[in-house]
């Protein structure tokens, strides 16, 4: 009943921390089902806990979204955020390597301390030295490679493993759609292949575009969970690079133009000049 009461407080709390992409009534609504499915957890018996049938927290199941992310915050439990955390850095294939200092982090997302958002959150956890890169970034590219990342049966870690070998041809997802309907038929969820197929059908498929060999090394994050800044940057590049290149052709083109017809002019000009005729004495 507590826990319960507690939730109700945070719902005016969840509403007025949310990011400004989320709408009030949504917002609303979850937080409302959020309470009822807590009071109807607290009616069971402590007999559940005792006997290790507690329920699965909102950390652990709630979707990787910045709904999601209020959810949890609106709860201010550190253990319910650092659960979610988990999943948040699992999704792109990486791992937490030291937890003491996710502990020192999560009361600044919680709402122990403060409530931010879920795009602060990712960025923060890419920066920080204590989370790792898993399997699916660091394996490597071969069937032994393959075989260990499906191992995991792990979508996350299979999309990473396979935009690398797409990184390793020069090339980038178009359509993340693709990439995800492709995957389970790798990752184990549907069936497990080998590393030349693999490498075969991500080479063929329309999906892939070319990436300039200039911009590989660029780091670069999932689109799935974050949109390539790197492929923005890119085409943004070429975008201003073929600008210029278009200017400066139109104008060299208008100069010669102009040069051109004020030379016609002027020899026209020369030409139709009578000759004058000296005077009678």
């Amino acid at each position: 009943m507590l826990r319960s009461s507690i939730i109700a407080a945070a719902l005016g709390f969840a509403v007025s921390a949310k990011s400004p992409g989320i709408q009030d009534a949504e917002l609303h609504g979850s937080l409302v089902l959020l309470q009822q499915r807590v009071q109807s957890t607290s009616s069971r018996t402590h007999s559940d806990t005792a006997n290790g049938l507690a329920t699965r927290g909102f950390g652990s199941s709630v979707p990787i979204s910045e709904k999601g992310y209020q959810i949890v915050a609106a709860l201010g439990s550190d253990d319910e955020m650092k659960a979610f955390v988990h999943r948040v850095v699992e999704a792109e294939a990486r791992y937490v390597a030291n937890v003491a200092e996710l502990n020192g982090l999560v009361p600044f997302y919680s709402g122990t301390n403060a409530v931010q958002n879920l795009e602060s959150l990712k960025k923060e956890l890419r920066k920080v030295p204590w989370v790792a890169e898993g399997e699916g970034r660091t394996a490597a590219l071969s069937e032994a490679g393959y075989q260990n990342v499906a191992k995991l049966r792990s979508k996350p870690h299979m999309m990473a493993f396979a935009r690398r070998i797409l990184d390793a041809n020069n090339k980038q997802v178009s359509d993340g759609g693709g990439l995800s309907g492709l995957i389970p038929h790798y990752d184990g969820e549907i069936g497990v292949q080998n590393f030349d197929r693999l490498a075969q059908e991500l080479l063929s498929v329309t999906w892939t575009t070319g990436r300039l060999a200039a911009f590989v090394d660029v780091e670069r994050e999932d689109p799935e969970e974050e949109p390539v800044e790197t492929t923005l940057a890119t085409t943004t590049t070429l975008a201003t690079t073929t600008a210029a290149t278009t200017t400066l052709a139109t104008t060299t083109l208008a100069t010669t133009t102009l040069a051109t017809t004020t030379l016609a002019t002027t020899t026209l000009a020369t030409t139709t000049l009578p000759e004058e005729e000296p005077e009678e004495e």
